[in-house]
């Protein structure tokens, strides 16, 4: 039996009767210091509020999932940086993938925007796709295993390989740490709940944002990963038309074509 877990933490969320509240498995922990592109971010409407991954694509810009900031229809009244080298930085205004939440599971994507010139440190847009079989990063905050509890508060990051590219991008992972030492290695990662709207990357070039997972419940050997693809065409237009409507820096958008 496969389910479809949404990656969100520090929200309750569940999807038949399974509590979405866990998150990179077998990621190696990592510095602050190292991918400061990468940071952790609290979005807030009214009393409730949900932690998630996001990436710096722009001087005044970062780019995460659309559940990360969608409660149930309104969509996040405030986005802060509570982890990372801009900690404490507080958005001005953020934007949704207009067809997020049509039922189909796709258009997960959002822009979050902040004062111009806030970011230095800047991960572009890829230029190109990758292919099946290319091998990528991906980097967020949360737990590294599907089981655990609590979370220790690391940033970690860990690297796999692609199965399938298509209007999303998907891979198979551990589901728990497989290091003998008790810590993650860094290979064969999947990510979890907590890492939702973090980067997959491929030579520094953001390709995708972590979206969900599917796991199977009678073994939990792995964990199927899901990562919206930013190049697929709806989802470019997205960026495209909210860089020139939104005034958002996004770097590396000007250098691509619509497909």
């Amino acid at each position: 039996m496969m389910l479809r877990i949404w990656l969100l933490s520090s929200m309750l969320f569940f999807c038949q009767g399974v509590l979405a509240e866990k998150y990179i498995a077998n990621g190696k922990i990592i510095a602050e210091s190292v991918f400061p592109e990468v940071v952790k971010i609290y979005s807030t409407y009214g009393s409730q509020g949900a932690a998630c991954t996001a990436t710096i694509v722009g001087h005044n810009s970062l780019l995460t999932a659309a559940h990360c900031l969608d409660f149930f229809g309104p969509k996040a009244e405030a986005v802060e940086i509570v982890k990372g080298k801009y900690e404490g930085v507080v958005s001005v205004d953020c934007f949704l993938h207009p067809e997020f939440g049509s039922g189909t599971g796709f258009h997960d994507i959002a822009l979050v925007k902040f004062p111009n010139n806030t970011f230095k440190d800047i991960f572009p847009i890829a230029a190109t796709e990758p292919v099946p079989g290319q091998k990528f990063t991906i980097v967020g905050y949360g737990k590294f295993n599907f089981y655990a509890s609590t979370t220790d508060g690391h940033k970690r990051m860990g690297t796999n390989t692609l199965d399938s590219v298509g209007r999303r991008f998907d891979f198979s992972g551990h589901h728990k740490n497989q290091g003998n030492n008790g810590q993650g290695t860094g290979q064969d990662v999947a990510n979890l709940p907590g890492d939702s709207g973090g980067p997959m990357l491929v030579n520094k070039r953001v390709i995708g944002v972590s979206s969900s997972i599917d796991a199977t419940l009678d073994s939990q050997s792995n964990v199927i990963g899901h990562y919206e693809n930013v190049l697929f065409t709806d989802n470019l237009e997205f960026l495209r038309e909210s860089a020139l409507k939104e005034s958002l820096h996004l770097a590396g958008l000007q250098n691509l074509d619509l497909r």
